[in-house]
């Protein structure tokens, strides 16, 4: 059904009609529409007929003469506009008051929403046939131009603004998903100055070999070059305007809305907002490089080192070389260990321990088995006693027939031994 005729298709065909015509979530191409006035000049002719060949096929170019004034009454501007399915329109006129007059305007739902009247310059005004280039110029399907604003005018004068708004609607062309590069061949640039002229110039593109894989764009003018000075303009009431900004709701292709934290941002492409929970950084996975590794481990190794060397007391005792020992440990690995950490001093006490020998002062002369020499470093050095705990050791693993005989890696066992001799005999 039509929004403004209210009525109903009967037949398939005016069905197809209507459907062709109500609104869309992506509108068509819009049709220009040219309408001379009852006087028109040489100029604003030539200008009307680039036009039409700028918009081609979307554009069509009424020859006869129509009294009407779209800026004094748009019905008959409306009517025709509806007849020929056009939503937007071209009108030239020429008077002694308003010699060389434009007039461009846009309809919606076959009602004006704005027109805008410009005064052509005659003396700077050249054709679409007065350059070389004048075949860039013709339209080929899937084409789009492209618009270069220039001039700060185009953003703080307000009738530039919806100017510009209206340009962008003039002159876009068919919306595409995708973009070719071949297809971008033309180029509107419309320079606005302080004083309302806006420079209309067209170009065409074309693309030439380089010795990149990007080709070299060079810009032919094909016309028409014209300097349109902005005399009027009119707008729809507000009613109207507000009906033709309303925007549908997007659907998805389920049928269903789209959820919130969904949006669209300048340039059209969307946009949404997602929530994560608070990530655990203490766990994140990082490169760990090999000499950070080493590094890292020889402080854990001097870490333990220095937890060995502890008194339970909190005290460390030295020897007379300066060197830290282990005067409380309660076993025999961690005395090893102590040793094998500091080296200079396990050499000192061997060194002492051979002097003692010589001049007599260990109690045993034959031999040291692995705690009694221990026992007499110490006790020729600083006289300190065996810890308890180490006496029962000592006892418990002469009693279970270790023997005091020093070999090459290690101690026999002469227990062993003696019942392995038993049982041969």
């Amino acid at each position: 059904m039509s929004i403004s005729s209210g009525k109903i298709a009967k037949t398939q065909r005016s069905r197809r009609e209507l459907a062709h015509k109500a609104p869309k979530l992506v509108e068509n191409v819009k049709t220009a529409l040219g309408i001379r006035g009852p006087n028109c000049s040489q100029l604003v002719g030539d200008v009307m007929r680039d036009l039409h060949k700028f918009k081609a096929p979307h554009s069509k170019l009424l020859t006869k003469r129509n009294l009407t004034r779209p800026f004094e009454d748009a019905s008959s501007v409306e009517f025709l506009a509806k007849v020929n399915d056009a939503s937007l329109f071209a009108y030239g006129s020429h008077s002694k008051k308003r010699p060389h007059n434009l007039v461009l305007g846009r309809l919606f739902d076959a009602q004006l929403l704005d027109m805008f009247e410009f005064g052509l310059n005659g003396a700077t005004f050249q054709g679409m046939e007065a350059f070389e280039g004048v075949r860039k110029a013709v339209v080929r399907v899937g084409s789009k131009p492209a618009l270069v604003f220039q001039g700060e005018s185009w953003d703080s004068n307000a009738d530039l603004v919806l100017l510009r708004n209206f340009f962008l609607d003039f002159f876009r062309g068919e919306v595409l998903p995708k973009i070719n590069l071949s297809a971008l061949d033309r180029v509107i640039i419309l320079t606005a100055r302080e004083d309302g002229t806006v420079h209309f110039r067209h170009y065409g593109v074309a693309l030439r070999k380089s010795a990149t894989h990007l080709p070299r764009v060079e810009l032919d003018e094909v016309g028409p070059r014209m300097d349109l000075t902005l005399r009027r303009r009119k707008s729809a009431p507000a009613e109207l305007s507000a009906v033709a900004l309303k925007q549908p709701k997007v659907v998805t292709k389920a049928g269903k809305n789209f959820q919130k934290n969904f949006g669209t941002n300048a340039m059209g492409d969307q946009t949404a907002r997602i929530h994560m929970q608070r990530q655990d950084l203490a766990n994140l996975n990082v490169a760990r490089l090999k000499g950070l590794q080493g590094a890292k481990r020889k402080r854990a190794q001097d870490a333990e080192g220095d937890a060995d060397l502890e008194q339970p007391d909190g005290g460390v005792q030295t020897d007379g070389d300066g060197m830290m020992v282990d005067a409380g440990a309660s076993s025999a690995r961690s005395a090893r260990a102590a040793s094998a950490r500091a080296r200079p001093a396990s050499a000192a006490s061997a060194a002492a321990a051979s002097t003692s020998r010589r001049m007599g002062l260990t109690s045993n002369s034959n031999a040291m088995d692995e705690f009694g020499g221990s026992a007499s470093v110490a006790s020729s050095l600083g006289g300190n006693r065996r810890a308890p705990a180490q006496d029962k050791n000592l006892q418990r693993k002469k009693a279970g027939g270790f023997g005091a005989k020093p070999i090459e890696g290690g101690y026999r066992d002469l227990a062993a031994e003696r019942q392995k001799k038993k049982q041969r005999v």
